[in-house]
């Protein structure tokens, strides 16, 4: 049963770390094409447009949408408050990507621009994810291909054995109904406090994306293995 134990948690962890992947792609390519071919510029304000809508739980979102025009480029960005046609100030755009544009005076490493986005928290800990998960799949690959040698087992082992697999399914079913407790309610906080700004679909496929991988760490963690 080490070895059925052992493929939960590869496929757990490649599941999870194939989400980490997805969800910080994004920030790390247009990061990386701001650091390659960004240019600084001034952008300047020539329309402005208030609006609101309805959020859930009854919350009224606010956006201060407004229209800004650099070099022959013209794109919308919400600045969080008013600011007054014909101000300008300085951001960085990508030549290769135009829409792709941050705030700023100086041009940044592919950290940097990171950083701003997750801030230091979400750098350190996508970094000790990127690093960390794949060394320990590939550990975890190495003991399931290479098991320790056994002799060949006696009919008594035999026999141990296979009362060792029933009680092994009964400890796979004890953990079931907590770790699906914990997903549905993982699910339920990420609808609730999850990135409002975002459409409900996007918001609903993250939320279920990651209480499943929530699902396999909770159940993996709450598995409990047979005693000796």
């Amino acid at each position: 049963m080490d070895r059925i134990k052992l493929t939960f948690k590869i496929a757990g962890y490649i599941l999870f770390l194939l989400l980490v992947a997805w969800y910080f792609s994004g920030s790390l390519l247009k990061s990386y094409d701001l650091s390659q071919h960004g240019k600084v510029t001034t952008a300047k304000v020539t329309a402005y447009q208030y609006s609101e809508s309805n959020g859930r739980k009854g919350r009224t979102k606010r956006h201060h949408d407004h229209l800004i025009t650099f070099g022959t480029h013209r794109d919308l960005i919400d600045l969080g408050k008013e600011v007054k046609v014909g101000t300008e100030f300085y951001i960085v755009y990508s030549t290769a990507s135009p829409s792709n544009f941050v705030i700023g005076k100086t041009k940044r490493s592919v950290f940097e621009y990171f950083k701003q986005e997750h801030g230091a928290v979400g750098l350190i800990v996508g970094a000790l994810l990127a690093i960390f998960l794949p060394l320990e799949i590939l550990a975890l690959i190495r003991r399931f291909l290479s098991p320790p040698y056994k002799a060949q087992p006696t009919q008594t082992e035999i026999r141990l054995e296979q009362i060792g697999i029933k009680n092994s399914r009964e400890r796979l079913k004890k953990p079931l109904k907590r770790s699906l407790l914990i997903c549905l309610t993982s699910f339920v906080l990420f609808i609730i406090f999850g990135d409002h700004k975002s459409s409900y679909g996007n918001l609903v496929l993250t939320s279920a994306s990651f209480s499943a991988a929530i699902f396999v760490f909770s159940y993996l963690l709450t598995y409990k293995t047979a005693k000796n």
